[in-house]
C-alpha cells in the first residue's frame, strides 16, 4: 500500500488528518517487507511484495578468502532513477563468513564485496 505523500483534502480540517493518519497506519502496521524469497521483484509482476527499496541476492563468494566480487543492481529511488546503494541490511552465510565491502566504490548499478572465508554460501540485502 502506498500512502499519498500529502494529506488528501483540507489539512486544517480534522478529519481529512485523521484519514491520512489511518493511512499511514495500515501502511506501517506489519505491512513493511522485504518479502517471502530471496528473488527481487520483476518485470512480470513477480514478487511483488517487497515495499522497500532494496535488492536482494544469493550465491556464493569467489575462491579465496578477502577477494573481491562484483554484484550487480537495480536499486531506484522514490522518483524512479536508479540509485547508490547506502548498506547492507543483512546477511547470511552458511559457514560464519562476514561479507563487507568498501562503499565508496559502489555505483548506482554494481557493489563490489568481500568475505572473510572462501566459497561462502550467501544471502545478502542491500538498501
Amino acid at each position: 500500500m502506498r500512502v499519498p505523500p500529502t494529506i488528501l483534502g483540507d489539512a486544517r480540517n480534522p478529519l481529512d488528518v485523521t484519514r491520512h493518519n489511518e493511512y499511514l497506519a495500515r501502511a506501517l502496521n506489519g505491512q513493511i517487507a522485504f518479502g517471502d524469497t530471496i528473488q527481487n521483484p520483476n518485470a512480470q509482476g513477480l514478487n511483488t511484495d517487497v515495499n522497500l527499496s532494496i535488492w536482494k541476492f544469493e550465491g556464493t563468494t569467489g575462491v579465496g578468502a578477502n577477494t573481491a566480487f562484483t554484484l550487480n543492481h537495480s536499486l531506484v529511488g522514490a522518483d524512479g532513477k536508479p540509485r547508490l546503494p547506502v548498506c547492507i541490511v543483512g546477511q547470511t552465510t552458511k559457514d560464519g563468513g562476514v561479507i563487507y565491502g568498501d562503499w565508496t566504490t559502489w555505483t548506482k548499478t554494481t557493489i563490489t564485496l568481500k568475505s572473510t572465508t572462501a566459497n561462502t554460501p550467501y544471502r545478502l540485502i542491500i538498501a
